[in-house]
């Protein structure tokens, strides 16, 4: 009797098994079709971003029609094969893959990023007409969103931004310092 209970656990669990490894292969190509579904949406949305910009980078007015790949491992992402921009258009590049990111996870239920970003918009000696038209472009992006914070920092504030609505805590014009000299 102890025999025929042993081979029934067997039986069980080597059935039990086989489902896992069943589940676990259906897992695994919904994860490849999940990561394939995300990561397209994201770079759609970014190289649109890309085309909003002033047209300072060519392959930037057409980002959409280009072939790209975002590599997170390697911290890349090139667009028509090209990975290395302008100090500039590296900002607006950064950026726009940044914001589509948190803009895809605000309408994706499944998406685990929380909704807050930070962006530096100083770095990369972005000139202020263009800084402006992506400070235009990140409120157009999220006109609609709600429950999400971005902070970001610049020394060229589009006037839009510049109010009690969208800014928060003090202005710093030329020649002051948060700390003092």
């Amino acid at each position: 009797m102890r025999i025929d209970e042993l081979v029934k656990e067997e039986e069980d669990k080597s059935k039990l098994l086989v489902n896992l490894e069943k589940k676990l292969k259906k897992n695994s190509i919904n994860n490849k079709d999940r990561r394939f579904t995300v990561l397209e949406t994201i770079s759609n949305k970014a190289k649109k971003l890309l085309e909003l910009d002033l047209g300072n980078e060519c392959d930037f007015k057409e980002a959409s029609k280009l072939s790209d790949e975002i590599n997170f491992c390697k911290d890349e992402w090139s667009i028509g094969g090209r990975v290395v921009f302008s100090d500039s258009s590296n900002v607006i590049k950064k950026s726009s893959l940044q914001i589509a990111m948190l803009f895809c996870s605000l309408n994706d239920i499944k998406a685990r990023l929380p909704g807050f970003m930070m962006l530096d918009f100083e770095c990369g000696d972005l000139n202020e007409s263009r800084s402006h038209r992506f400070q235009k472009n990140l409120v157009d992006t999220f006109a609609d969103s709600k429950d999400f914070q971005i902070i970001i920092t610049t020394s060229k504030v589009c006037k839009e931004l510049n109010n009690d609505h969208y800014g928060i805590g003090e202005y710093y014009d030329v020649g002051q310092y948060i700390f003092p000299v």
